[in-house]
């Protein structure tokens, strides 16, 4: 009877122990901007196409690539202004992004860019995947 007791005890230890680090890691991937997103030109005019700018940065610290990653931009709230799919991002590596918009003058207008906005990409955190950019069309005068 002791020895079934025993046994029944080192089952439920092993059943319990399971699931605890067997085979899944954490993820090591960080994706975020290295620079904060800025307009060319800073002050555009009515009618003048302007670029708005940015750099991906793959801060992973492990050698992870990351692949297939989404980013879209929302203006003044509207969802999928723009968006893109980087094919990959090595770790330590970064890429150039950019779109270019012309609107009316007097206006202002806030661009959301999101790295990976419907978060499929496991990631250390996803608090850094988001900036805002607002650009001030000047009116003509």
């Amino acid at each position: 009877m002791r020895v079934v007791s025993s046994l029944l005890a080192a089952l439920v230890l092993l059943v319990a122990c399971a699931g605890c680090g067997g085979g899944t890691k954490d993820p090591s991937l960080d994706l975020t901007f290295f620079l904060q997103p800025v307009s060319s030109p800073a002050l555009p005019l009515d009618g003048q196409p302007y670029t708005v700018s940015w750099t991906m940065f793959n801060a992973d610290e492990v050698s992870e690539t990351a692949v297939n990653i989404p980013w879209r931009v929302s203006r003044d709230g509207i969802d999928n202004f723009a968006s893109g799919t980087i094919g990959s991002l090595h770790s330590r590596d970064r890429v150039d992004l950019s779109f270019t918009d012309s609107q009316a003058g007097g206006t202002t207008h806030v661009y959301v860019i999101t790295i990976d906005p419907d978060n499929t990409i496991p990631e250390l955190t996803k608090h850094n995947n988001s900036r805002v950019v607002t650009v001030v069309v000047a009116g003509i005068i």
